[in-house]
């Protein structure tokens, strides 16, 4: 005859292991860094966005590669929701046609004026 006990404890699954966080490098270029703020926030968040939270001093140019701007993911990771969704929001009602001031400047500026302070 066996021994029952010790058969249970060997047919008792192992525990998955907890979900392992994504980790993102300490600062990513525009298009990126939409993508992890869409992640996180699940908003339609695109690069446009991100430049007018340049423009807006909400973000801030920390590095540069190949001559893009890179920007901090924990800065981003800190923007207030409603912020970013106001943006999108006025972003959307551009591209539908119903413009708003600060996206009519932006959009009649040439693309080389467009700099961050």
């Amino acid at each position: 005859m066996t021994d029952t006990a010790t058969t249970a404890e060997a047919t008792v699954p192992e525990q998955a292991a907890p979900p392992e966080e994504k980790t993102c490098p300490e600062a990513l270029g525009a298009n990126r860094l939409a993508d992890m703020l869409a992640e996180i926030t699940g908003e339609p968040v695109r690069a446009l966005d991100v430049e007018v939270l340049v423009e807006r001093e909400v973000l801030a140019e920390v590095d540069r590669y190949k001559g893009w701007p890179l920007y901090s993911t924990k800065a981003a990771r800190e923007i207030d929701v409603e912020l970013l969704r106001t943006i999108i929001a006025e972003r959307v009602e551009w591209f539908t046609g119903a413009t708003s001031p600060a996206w009519d400047a932006r959009a009649a500026s040439p693309p080389g004026a467009r700099t961050a302070t």
